[in-house]
C-alpha cells in the first residue's frame, strides 16, 4: 500500500485501508490473482476509487462497494 496525502492524486483520501487495519489516507487497490498451490500469478490491478474522487459520487457507475459476507 502506498501512503499519499494531498488532494491531487487520484484515489487518495480517508479510506478503511485492510492492510493496517485502519481508516487512514491512503490509495486501496485491488488485485486478482492465480494460484496453483505454489506460485501466485497476478493478472489484474485496479485502483478503488472512493465515492468522493467520482463525478457523480455514490451514484456513479464507477463506483463499487466491497460486497458484505453472508
Amino acid at each position: 500500500m502506498l501512503e499519499q496525502s494531498g488532494n491531487f492524486t487520484a484515489g487518495v483520501g480517508r479510506q478503511y485501508i485492510g492492510e493496517i487495519g485502519k481508516t487512514d489516507n491512503g490509495v486501496v487497490v485491488v488485485t486478482t490473482h492465480l494460484y496453483d498451490g505454489k506460485k501466485s500469478l497476478p493478472l489484474d490491478i485496479e485502483l478503488y476509487q472512493p465515492s468522493r474522487a467520482l463525478e457523480s459520487g455514490k451514484k456513479d457507475k464507477e463506483f463499487i462497494k466491497k460486497p458484505r459476507d453472508g
